[in-house]
C-alpha cells in the first residue's frame, strides 16, 4: 500500500526537514539530520502498523493547519501529539 512506498517514506521526511528549516533554528534541520536514517527505519518498521499511514497523514495536516493559522502554541501541541503517537 501507500504506505510502504519508499515515495511516502521521503515525503514524511521532507515535510520534518520542511517545518526544522522553517523555524529558522540552525539547530533544528543539524539534529534532524543526525537522526534521518533513524526515521527512515522507524517509518519502515512503523508503517505496518494498521491505519499508520492514514495516522500520520492526520498529524501532519494539523501540524501544517496550525502552522498556516501561525497559532504557535497549537503547532506545538499538534507536533507532541504527533510524536508522542
Amino acid at each position: 500500500g501507500e504506505a510502504n512506498n519508499p515515495r511516502y517514506i521521503e515525503e514524511d521526511v521532507q515535510f520534518h526537514t520542511a517545518i526544522a528549516r522553517a523555524t529558522q533554528n540552525p539547530l533544528f534541520p543539524l539534529l534532524l539530520d543526525s537522526v534521518v536514517e533513524i526515521m527512515r527505519e522507524v517509518r519502515r518498521i512503523g508503517v505496518l502498523v494498521p491505519g499508520a499511514y492514514r495516522n500520520g497523514i492526520e498529524h501532519h495536516r494539523a501540524i501544517l493547519e496550525q502552522i498556516r493559522r501561525q497559532d504557535t502554541n497549537a503547532a506545538r501541541q499538534a507536533m507532541l501529539a504527533h510524536l508522542l503517537d
